[in-house]
């Protein structure tokens, strides 16, 4: 009887153990799949926008560009970087030359947020 009362007590508490094992893996799994869902996100960014931008060749801190953009506001055409065709269609607007101290966009209808 004694020996049933240890072995019982053996299987019981290894599969305790195996149950608290499992149950602080099942998590983190969970946690690692969502890591990668968000990694992966990130990486299929296709396009980084900052439309009224006075810079367009630098993003804030934390920020990136897009896979497919090189600039962060321009006039529709080629992206100067990755060839991608993207940016503002200002109809009636033409780009304008005028100069202007920085590299926003700047059209008839469109410009670079006021300082």
């Amino acid at each position: 009887m004694r020996k049933k009362q240890v072995l019982w007590k053996k299987l019981l508490s290894g599969f305790f153990a195996v149950t608290m094992v499992l149950g602080s893996v099942a998590p983190m799994q969970a946690g690692a799949e969502e890591s990668g869902k968000q990694e992966e996100a990130e990486k299929t960014l296709l396009y980084f926008v900052d439309a009224g931008d006075h810079d367009v060749t630098t993003v804030s801190a934390g920020d990136e560009f897009g896979a497919w953009n090189t600039v962060t506001d321009q006039v529709f055409g080629e992206d100067p970087g990755t060839g991608k065709m993207w940016g503002i269609d200002d109809p009636g607007g033409e780009v304008s030359n005028e100069t202007y101290p920085d590299t926003g966009v700047y059209t008839k209808y469109t410009w670079a947020n006021e300082r």
